[in-house]
């Protein structure tokens, strides 16, 4: 499936194949859901316990995931959730599951403009370690182009964990999203409980 909003960055990575040859991969495809740090308690807090304590049932939702046989998993790249995945992707993937792939699924340019530099950095290194990266639009932002990068990475998918604080939001729109798709749907709140049975009113 070829398309002007979708290219590669990187390597021969055949992102001009078939949607057939793309939906063969979906069953073995995760992607990645959830809020910027600004809509947690603990904001821009790193040292926080409460964000360690998110990290660790993130992993272990990842960790989860590799055991069922997923070995691609597609995050956005923002900050927050995104970013928190997909470091712990490639953590697993540097010392136990050198199988596994991160790509990131990019929703414009210069989506990282506005970020301090310590994110911009951290953005940059997540770029450099990605096994792919994609973007869904190559224009500057505008709105509607996450929705467009959600869209896609749903697409690919058959499963999605998300963290999400039971507001209306993005995240909320891509949950209502996978599960209309028929996605498996691992939910969890902000303090990193699962709760699948959670009902989206959007």
């Amino acid at each position: 499936m070829t398309s002007p909003l979708l290219f590669r960055e990187y390597d021969n990575l055949g992102y001009n194949l078939s949607y057939s040859d793309w939906e063969a991969l979906r069953p073995i495809t995760c992607a990645f859901s959830g809020h910027r740090p600004q809509s947690f308690p603990f904001k821009f807090d790193e040292n926080s316990q409460a964000l360690v304590l998110l990290k660790k049932r993130l992993a272990q939702e990842i960790e989860q995931a590799i055991q069922d046989d997923y070995s691609i998993f597609l995050s956005g790249g923002a900050l927050g959730v995104d970013t928190w995945a997909a470091q712990i992707v490639l953590k697993f993937r540097e010392f136990h599951y050198p199988f596994i792939r991160l790509e990131l699924v990019l929703p414009c340019t210069g989506q990282e403009n506005k970020w301090n530099k310590k994110s911009k950095e951290t953005y940059a290194k997540l770029i450099d370690e990605a096994d792919a990266v994609i973007r869904t639009s190559r224009q500057p932002y505008f709105e509607g182009c996450m929705k467009l990068r959600n869209e896609f990475m749903i697409s690919r998918s058959s499963r999605l964990i998300a963290v999400w604080n039971k507001k209306p939001s993005g995240t909320s729109q891509t949950v209502a999203m996978a599960r209309n798709q028929g996605l498996e749907v691992r939910l969890m709140d902000a303090r990193g409980e699962m709760d699948n049975q959670i009902s989206l009113d959007i």
